[in-house]
């Protein structure tokens, strides 16, 4: 995995989302292994957040909140693809225990607080974009840290005796 082709196009995500207001709406913004982001989809998506978080927003910052999240939400698209599909090439597959087991470990990360899910259905739930979106990105969530795992937390060597000294 080439950690500066995900820098790389990170950079050219912003470049686009900035450079948006010129586009047509129907026009792709991004495609990233075959795989495309249209201006409408984004838009969409940016419309649910800036809904659903509009008491959060003073109304005259909303403007540069639109502008923020479609930048992250271009940046999210493109680093996602980019890191599924490395795991699908690496063999990186996902499993009913991954799911449980990171499903127990957020459950109990979240446990005392008043609001938290009690399930990962519920949590799913509350997703601003959707219970779909949320399955998904909960899943790619999952094969990226087991991808960085094995990818580079695997190969990193650490001398217990050089700690120590």
């Amino acid at each position: 995995m080439n950690i500066k082709v995900i820098g790389a196009a990170s950079l050219a995500a912003v470049c686009v989302v900035g450079y948006m207001s010129c586009c047509c709406k129907n026009e792709n913004l991004l495609t990233v292994n075959g795989k495309s982001l249209s201006r409408c989809e984004l838009d969409k998506d940016v419309a649910t957040l800036m809904e659903s978080r509009k008491a959060q927003i003073p109304a005259e910052q909303m403007e540069e909140a639109k502008k923020m999240f479609g930048r992250q939400l271009a940046q999210m698209f493109l680093q996602n693809t980019l890191l599924v599909d490395e795991a699908a090439k690496k063999g990186v597959k996902l499993t009913d225990e991954d799911r449980k087991k990171r499903e127990a470990e957020f459950l109990k990360s979240v446990a005392g607080r008043p609001d938290a899910p009690k399930t990962l259905e519920d949590l799913l739930k509350r997703h601003p974009l959707g219970l779909e979106r949320a399955r998904v990105d909960f899943e790619n969530s999952i094969l990226i840290q087991k991808l960085l795992d094995q990818e580079v937390l695997a190969k990193i060597k650490i001398d217990a005796k050089k700690v120590a000294d």
